[in-house]
């Protein structure tokens, strides 16, 4: 595994085999509406095989913070639906450019 910097701007994508729509969104709502601290875009979207979600924090301890606030989120993921996975792969950001992120954009 890479050393992180502490305050790099930190990325987690996620590929959640076999989930679909529908359990993504019973997890969303579990997680609330409200964008944590420190995260700067979340993403989710179906692909072949299941949903992939693309997070960018401020940094990692941003994403671990998170993690220690929200812990109902694992059990979660269990009422959203069986699924294999996560398969995950982290990364430091090196470059971030766009708008504002919007939310819940409409299906096609």
């Amino acid at each position: 595994m890479v050393e992180r910097a502490p305050d790099v701007t930190y990325a987690l994508v996620q590929d959640f085999a076999g989930a679909s729509q529908a359990a993504y969104d019973r997890l969303s709502a579990v997680g609330g509406e409200e964008a944590p601290s420190g995260l700067i875009l979340h993403a989710a979207g179906p692909t072949d095989g299941g949903i992939r979600v693309i997070d960018v924090w401020e940094s990692r301890a941003a994403y671990e913070a998170f993690q220690l606030e929200r812990p109902q989120l694992p059990s979660g993921a269990a009422a959203a639906g069986p699924w294999a996975g996560p398969g995950s792969e982290e990364l430091e950001v090196h470059h971030l450019l766009g708008p504002p992120p919007r939310r819940h954009l409409p299906p096609g």
